[in-house]
């Protein structure tokens, strides 16, 4: 079983961790993974080693632009260029990447994703980009 908890600070903290059956952590409560809301949105935070290791969905920077240059890749291999409103399922999203590659191609995307944690990061994650203005374009 994983340690891990929801840390508290944030006003959604509390739902989050009801939500997935995990407790809340505060300031010296020491769990091997964190769960928690900082300025970038949600992350997975690896706090038992002595530099914190970051996870996060992050659809607006960094790899993300990365994976539009592999678009063409995408597209050629699923034939997206021959299909008029082509719908494609994602059935393992992770935190979303080939998703969003699949919908800025123009498809329309069906993500699914089974473990709860994934989901809540990949969740986030369309949250904030529904808020960019950028990123709906």
């Amino acid at each position: 079983m994983l340690d891990l908890a929801v840390c508290v600070g944030d006003p959604r903290s509390g739902a989050l961790a009801e939500r997935l059956g995990l407790p809340l952590a505060g300031a010296g409560q020491p769990h091997a993974l964190l769960l928690r809301y900082d300025d970038a949105g949600l992350c997975l935070q690896q706090s038992d080693s002595g530099k914190p290791l970051v996870v996060r969905a992050d659809w607006l920077a960094g790899k993300a632009a990365y994976r539009q240059g592999q678009s063409e890749m995408v597209s050629r291999a699923l034939s997206l260029s021959k299909l008029d409103n082509p719908h494609v399922v994602d059935a393992t999203a992770g935190l979303g990447r080939d998703t969003v590659v699949l919908a800025r191609l123009g498809a329309q995307v069906t993500a699914l994703e089974k473990h709860p944690v994934a989901f809540a990061l990949l969740a986030d994650a369309y949250e904030r980009a529904q808020r960019d203005e950028a990123a709906c374009e």
